[in-house]
Order: structure tokens, then C-alpha cells, then sequence
């Protein structure tokens, strides 16, 4: 890390180089003479000064750095530099950029080719220049991506984020339908809504461990084939990962709470086991999954809402002794349904079309048993 020159007076500034000449005027008249070799300046707290158009464009165009909050008033560019910031805070939070930061404005400035944006939680990545780039690398210290900053950039391929990462904003990366691949570092805790929403072309995605948000649609209509979520997630948003018709493969977290509505529908999840922890399922969370063959219920579930698991492939079901209310149509149109195992105490509440479309109710009774291998349960199958 580079050391950073802290300017606190025109003494200083004076005696910064001693090839350097400076005559100070009382009305801030600073001439420069043998500049060509000095860079890297930083002024701070150096509001009671007046700074000439002269010296500004020079500090500017030898890429100095002036610090965090800076107002630019508008006689003409640049023309007055009133720097108010703590040294220690500007050399921990601009160290990353040293050599290639131009300031561009109060708290913003730019690097390579990207435009950020101090702000109290961290510095934000605002825009980038280059439309056609199809490797990016986020720089290091970015902490917060702005929402929609790459919404349908279609060139884009990979991307490189930074371990200092902590949140994806909303639509940030949606519709960039060449995205191949997204790693994300253990810093990231917040997934925007819709931040890859129609990536076609995602298959990877690795999540980082602490993740704790994952807001709705966020990987919708995204070519994800297998989700390895994050034990520190308690929520999967509806939509999440709506009408991602190629994942196959599902691996919830163990604490897990929720699963809003209509998260998977649409999937092609084969198999799901769904922890204990999880005590709500939203309606229509695994509608028309049609390949998911089997699924372990938690035990901590109370009901299972309308629609599900409607129009899935299930084969069998047990149903745990925690659930006490199904509701309308949550296993309807399950076409191969032959066998549920359920409660004879617990259900207080079949809805209405609950089993529906299914070989249980189509046969009208027919070819259909009820057995009680116990007393607190019994098992309707099609023989």
C-alpha cells in the first residue's frame, strides 16, 4: 500500500517537494513551476484556502487524490476545492485506488473505468463506461453494486467481484443473457430483487456462506442448474428462482425458515428435502415442477396453502404429524400420485380440491384402499 501525502496547510503544500515553487497570493493566486514530475498530492482540510483553476487542473490531471467531501462549485469546473474529511477514514477507504483515482465530485470518484460513490455504509459502484466488455473485474473495496448498473449488458461473460462485497443491488446483473458464471465472496449478505433475473446462460452460482438476503426474483428465469444455498439464509423471497427451467438440483440450508410463494415453481427440481426448521411453504412455492418426484416434508409445517404443490410429479407422500390444515388445491393435478401417508388425527382441514386430478380421485373410489397400519395414521393408495 502506497503511502498517501497528507497536505494540511500551504506550508506544507510549499514544502511537499522542494523542486516544486509556489508563490502564494492572499487571494489564492498559486503558480506552479516544474510540474511535470509530481503526483499523487492529497489536500485535506484546507477549506480556509482559496485554490486558483490553475492549481486545480494540475492536481487533477497528475492524479491526485483530494479528499471525500468535496464541493464543487459551479462558476466554473473545478474552480474551488474545499476538501473536509479525517485522514485516517480517507486513507483507509481510497487506499485501493491510488493509483488510478480522479475525483469527479462531492464523494465520487472514478477508477479505471468505473465511477463510485462514498457513502456511510461503503463505497458504492455506480457506472462503467465500457458497454462491450465481456470480462469484468469489480475493483477491490467496492462494497455495494448499484441496482440495475448492468441491466441487459449482453456481452458480458464473467465477472470477477471483490472480497469486500456486501451487497448486489436490485436488477444489477438482470437480463445479461451470456453470463456464465458468478462467484460470489463470503462478504456478500444481500441479493437484490431481480439481480439476475433472465440470465439464460447462468449455470453456476456459488453463494456466498454468508448470505442472509436473497430477495424475490432474484434468480428467476435464470439457466441455474443446482443451488447449494447458505445455512445462514432463513428465507428464500417468491420467485427466487421461478421458471429456472434447467435446476435439477436443490440443497436447502438447515435453518431455513421460509419459503415464499411461488420460489421454485416451474423448476425442474427432481427431489427436495426440506428441513425441520422450515415452518411456512407460500402458495404455489413448487407449482408445476413436474419432474419432482419425491419430497421430505418438515416437521415443524403446520399447513401446506393452496397450490403447492400442485401439478407436480410426485409419486408418494407422507405427510408429518405437524401438519393439521391442507388447503385448497396443494397437491392437485399430481398425475402420478398413487400414495399418501397421512395423519388421522392431526389434519383438521381437507380443502377443497386438495387432492384433485389425481389417480386417488379419478378412479371416483375405484382401485383406491384407505388402510390404518396404526392408530394415529392411515395410508390411501391405488393399488
Amino acid at each position: 500500500m502506497k503511502n498517501i501525502p497528507l497536505i494540511d496547510s500551504y506550508e506544507s503544500f510549499f514544502n511537499f517537494n522542494e523542486d516544486m515553487k509556489c508563490n502564494i497570493g492572499i487571494g489564492g493566486c498559486v503558480n506552479v513551476e516544474n510540474v511535470d514530475n509530481h503526483r499523487n498530492f492529497v489536500i485535506i482540510d484546507s477549506e480556509q484556502y482559496d485554490l486558483d483553476e490553475f492549481l486545480i487542473n494540475f492536481i487533477i490531471k497528475q492524479d491526485a487524490y483530494i479528499g471525500y467531501n468535496i464541493d464543487l462549485f459551479e462558476d466554473y469546473d473545478f474552480s474551488r476545492v474545499y476538501a473536509r474529511t479525517h485522514p485516517e477514514e480517507f486513507k483507509n477507504r481510497i487506499s485501493a485506488y491510488i493509483d488510478n483515482l480522479v475525483m469527479l465530485g462531492e464523494d465520487e470518484f472514478k477508477v479505471w473505468e468505473c465511477n463510485l460513490k462514498i457513502r456511510p455504509d461503503g463505497i458504492m459502484l455506480t457506472s462503467w463506461d465500457d458497454l462491450y466488455r465481456e470480462n469484468l473485474i469489480v475493483p477491490y473495496g467496492v462494497t455495494i453494486i448499484r441496482g440495475g448498473i448492468f441491466q441487459s449488458w449482453h456481452h458480458i461473460k464473467r465477472v470477477e467481484l471483490p472480497s469486500t462485497l456486501k451487497e448486489i443491488g436490485q436488477y444489477a446483473f438482470a437480463e445479461c443473457c451470456n453470463l456464465e458464471e458468478i462467484i460470489m465472496p463470503d462478504s456478500v449478505e444481500i441479493v437484490g430483487v431481480e439481480a439476475f433475473h433472465g440470465c439464460s446462460k447462468l449455470k453456476h452460482v456459488t453463494f456466498s456462506r454468508n448470505l442472509h438476503t436473497l430477495e424475490s426474483r432474484s434468480f428467476m428465469e435464470s439457466g441455474v442448474e443446482e443451488v447449494v444455498l447458505p445455512n445462514n439464509l432463513t428465507c428464500i423471497s417468491k420467485q427466487a428462482f421461478s421458471h429456472c427451467e434447467k435446476l435439477k438440483s436443490v440443497k436447502l440450508p438447515r435453518n431455513l425458515k421460509k419459503i415464499e410463494q411461488s420460489a421454485f415453481q416451474y423448476a425442474d427440481i427432481e427431489s427436495i428435502k426440506i428441513p425441520d426448521s422450515v415452518t411456512y411453504i407460500g402458495e404455489y412455492a413448487f407449482y408445476n415442477c413436474d419432474k419432482l418426484k419425491s419430497v421430505r416434508l418438515s416437521n415443524s409445517l403446520s399447513k401446506i396453502l393452496k397450490g403447492s404443490f400442485s401439478s407436480t410429479g410426485l409419486e408418494t407422500l407422507y405427510v408429518p404429524d405437524s401438519v393439521i390444515n391442507i388447503e385448497n388445491y396443494a397437491f392437485s393435478d399430481c398425475t402420478k400420485l398413487k400414495k399418501v401417508d397421512i395423519s388421522r388425527r392431526a389434519v383438521q382441514h381437507l380443502g377443497l380440491n386438495s387432492f384433485f386430478g389425481t389417480k386417488l380421485m379419478t378412479n371416483s373410489g375405484k382401485n383406491v384402499r384407505v388402510k390404518s397400519p396404526s392408530s394415529s395414521r392411515y395410508i390411501w393408495e391405488v393399488m
